[in-house]
């Protein structure tokens, strides 16, 4: 199923992993946008407006979950999906506490990784604001 309206930020410190979820994603029709940190993913966010932000957990400077916390803080109704290679069931149990749509361990399964992002637009794509409701409004001031 292609989803060309769908936009994915993908955030993570290894040039590598990006390259290849990157071109995964784009083959299944996902507009993807990459970035190194969380400080410049709070940029992209801004100027892209994705649907979904697939970001590592463990990262130099602003972490995963620092970027979780000013996404709520910025844009409440972004989807953030974690993934981390040194995952723990505390870690998983306090990202989802914290409002993130979910949590995977590297290597990403590409089925579950396809299931959450599925999901999350699904239940996503309809909650971020919208101004299709006074398209047709008239106003005199």
């Amino acid at each position: 199923m292609k989803n060309t309206a769908a936009r994915i930020l993908l955030v993570d410190d290894y040039a590598s992993l990006l390259r290849s979820l990157s071109i995964r994603l784009e083959s299944q029709g996902y507009c993807i946008e990459t970035v190194h940190d969380g400080r410049n993913a709070l940029t992209v966010i801004a100027r892209f407006a994705p649907s979904l932000v697939i970001t590592n957990l463990r990262m130099d400077g602003m972490d995963g979950a620092a970027l979780l916390d000013e996404i709520q803080t910025r844009w409440p109704g972004l989807a953030v999906l974690l993934m981390t290679a040194h995952g723990t069931i505390p870690d998983a149990v306090l990202t989802r506490q914290r409002g993130a749509f979910g949590f995977s361990t590297k290597p990403l399964d590409k089925h579950e990784l396809r299931s959450h992002i599925e999901r999350a637009i699904a239940v996503y794509s309809g909650s971020r604001p919208s101004d299709e409701w006074r398209r047709d409004f008239i106003g005199n001031s």
